[in-house]
């Protein structure tokens, strides 16, 4: 702590280190000039604004001997901790009577009229105070509180930030300040006030939450994860801590340390409904509906109105064909007032209930506009839509010059990975999830799910296709060593059977594939175009490089008919031999279509590839937006969807004409 010169005045002394955001030095100065009645006052101000009460008591009795008019604001202030607003509102006027130029009294007063619920004279009240005095930071503070309650986030953040020019160490100003920027959804801007508090405190545990939740937005995940933890470790038990990091454990799929921290912010508050929901959608994505909707009763017999408990309420009614009662469901959540995030999950579930309910034009409309939301989203801005384009023009360019590099030569080395691999291609939603979860349910195939695997190789190597032609014995065991090392967390050690790896978007790297792994099968899923293009404008996905141009029915249309443009030429420039799938085929006669594709993998059929229920049995969270449809017997509905959109996609057809001749269908 920093102590005045025996000759300078205290009172000066902490101001200037208030100025200069060493509010502890300041108050040390203070403490040790009590009982001086400026000083005093000085540190009565601070203290009530951090909320720092034993400081305040010390600072509030040091004033309260004598009859100043600054006794009688104090005496106010007491009434107010001890939830007396009316008494202290009564004692304020008195004094703003008999000293209208007095700025605490003006201050105090407008903090007890916010405590009544009188916004509006709240505000009047502390204008008023700053008039008097322009530099009186903990009034500029009391400002913000007001206007962030009353929902002006502009002028809170323009209060918040005159509070901390006067006062750069003002923690609560700080917290406060990130906080409304959150709520306006300026992640980037919310992430300083955040770090400079925690400079000041790295002990903050709702600073560190505050971060990790910026940083979540922002799609920092690795950054999000260390903030929640460091929250953790500050406050082992803390309710909130456990919750956000439990709802980014549960976004990237890991599933049981999800579940442990959801349901520890449950077990530290019962009736946190925000927790409640997550929990319960998490188990509605591993089909555990029946505990899912023990949570979501539970949760709505305490909050019957939660947005979030009624969303989840209609989604796991509409799955079990309740569409009425999901209906009612979604009637009851006042979507103009939800959260981007909330709205957009909203909007994507009423699309998906109004198209089982047949009411096509309502679904459309609804997908609309869940769509415009997620391309609004903090995380989205943070995307290059221009990569996934550019990547694409670069295979189309080395195809173009020859495919340098995509013939195995003699000197390549064979892959000795201790079992068969093999890849599971196809746009999305064409059905690649369903035969995988068929596949998986043999006893000699072991499924890995869109993880990173061939592009932990790719990565090892450089610019994918542009290393193509640089490819030589010693670069080629590396990316094998490499391939190898990052399937092996989702193997069991030693498994010496056929590894389905799946990631549909992985057929643009299918050369470099059949380099690495030339005797490796290609099984390649096939679904009409339509309903390909549909199905992906009507889903909610996280947002990467790819999945950002699904926003549209015109943008899913455009980057289908890139990408399977380049996926053709591939095949009869390269050669490339596929086993193919179609989807339409595999839930019309499922038993012929795993036959067939058994075949090609050289497998035996199985009875339990054809129960849903003997092929989720042990298995691990589905990884894609297909978790719902796969959990069902087979059905048929989503084949020919595209037939009941046929208004809104008339415009794309004369893109997609091409490839639905080339892929055999009809309009």
């Amino acid at each position: 702590m920093i102590s005045a010169p025996p000759d300078q005045n205290p009172l000066h002394a902490a101001d200037a280190c208030f100025r200069r955001g060493d509010d502890q030095g300041a108050v040390g100065i203070l403490l040790r000039a009590l009982p001086d009645a400026a000083s005093a006052l000085r540190l009565r101000e601070w203290a009530i604004t951090e909320r720092r009460l034993d400081i305040a008591g010390q600072a509030l009795q040091a004033l309260a001997h004598g009859s100043s008019v600054e006794a009688e604001v104090g005496r106010a202030i007491d009434l107010q901790l001890r939830q007396q607003a009316d008494a202290a509102l009564t004692i304020l006027q008195a004094v703003v009577h008999t000293h209208p130029k007095l700025a605490t009294a003006h201050h105090h007063a407008g903090r007890a009229l916010q405590n009544l619920g009188r916004g509006d004279e709240a505000r009047r009240a502390l204008q008023h105070a700053l008039r008097l005095q322009p530099d009186y930071a903990e009034a500029w503070y009391s400002l913000a509180h007001i206007e962030r309650a009353s929902g002006r986030l502009d002028e809170a953040v323009i209060a918040y930030r005159a509070a901390l020019r006067l006062m750069p160490g003002l923690r609560v100003a700080l917290l406060n300040l990130g906080i409304t920027l959150s709520a306006l959804e300026q992640a980037d801007a919310a992430l300083a006030p955040f770090e400079q508090l925690l400079q000041l405190d790295p002990e903050h545990v709702d600073a560190w939450i505050n971060k990790g939740l910026c940083l979540h937005i922002l799609g920092r995940m690795q950054d999000s994860q260390q903030a929640y933890e460091r929250a953790l470790q500050a406050a082992p038990g803390h309710p909130l801590a456990h919750f956000y990091l439990g709802c980014l454990l549960n976004e990237q799929m890991a599933t049981a340390p999800a579940r442990k921290h959801l349901e520890a912010a449950v077990a530290g508050n019962p009736d946190d409904a925000d927790a409640l929901t997550e929990l319960a959608g998490l188990l509605e994505q591993t089909n555990d509906l029946e505990t899912a909707a023990v949570h979501i009763e539970r949760g709505l017999t305490r909050s019957p109105r939660h947005p979030g408990l009624n969303l989840e309420a209609a989604r796991l009614a509409r799955r079990q064909g309740r569409l009425a009662e999901a209906d009612e469901r979604l009637a009851q959540i006042a979507v103009e007032a939800l959260p981007s995030r909330l709205a957009q999950q909203y909007w994507f579930e009423c699309g998906q209930l109004q198209d089982r309910a047949g009411n096509f034009s309502a679904a459309m409309t609804a997908f609309e506009r869940g769509n415009q939301l997620a391309a609004q989203s903090p995380r989205r801005r943070q995307i290059d839509r221009a990569a996934f384009p550019r990547h694409c023009d670069a295979i189309a360019q080395w195809l173009a010059q020859g495919a340098a590099g995509a013939q195995a030569q003699i000197s390549d080395p064979p892959a000795a990975l201790g079992f068969r691999p093999a890849f599971l291609v196809g746009f999305p939603r064409s059905g690649t999830t369903l035969l995988d979860t068929m596949l998986d349910a043999h006893p000699q195939v072991s499924s890995i799910e869109e993880r990173a695997t061939i592009e932990v190789a790719v990565d090892a190597l450089g610019a994918y296709p542009q290393f193509m032609s640089m490819l030589n014995p010693e670069s080629l065991a590396r990316a094998q060593d490499h391939y190898r090392a990052a399937t092996a967390p989702y193997l069991a050690e030693g498994f010496p059977g056929l590894v389905l790896d799946k990631l549909p978007l992985r057929m643009l790297r299918v050369p470099l594939i059949r380099r690495l792994f030339p005797a490796a099968p290609i099984i390649f899923a096939v679904r009409h175009p339509c309903d390909v293009v549909l199905s992906n404008f009507m889903q909610q996905y996280a947002p990467n490089e790819a999945f950002v141009h699904f926003d549209t029915l015109a943008d899913s249309a455009r980057m289908y008919d890139r990408i399977m443009r380049l996926w053709r030429q591939m095949l009869e420039q390269l050669s490339i031999d596929a086993h193919w799938v179609r989807y339409e085929s595999l839930v019309a006669d499922p038993e012929a279509e795993l036959t067939a594709v058994c075949a090609a993998l050289d497998l035996d059929v199985r009875a339990e590839m054809l129960d849903s229920a003997q092929r989720l049995k042990g298995r691990s969270r589905i990884q894609t937006n297909s978790y719902q449809q796969v959990a069902e017997p087979i059905y048929r509905r989503a084949a020919g969807r595209w037939r009941n959109y046929l208004p809104w996609l008339e415009p794309v057809l004369p893109l997609l004409r091409p490839h639905i001749e080339w892929l055999g269908y009809s309009e």
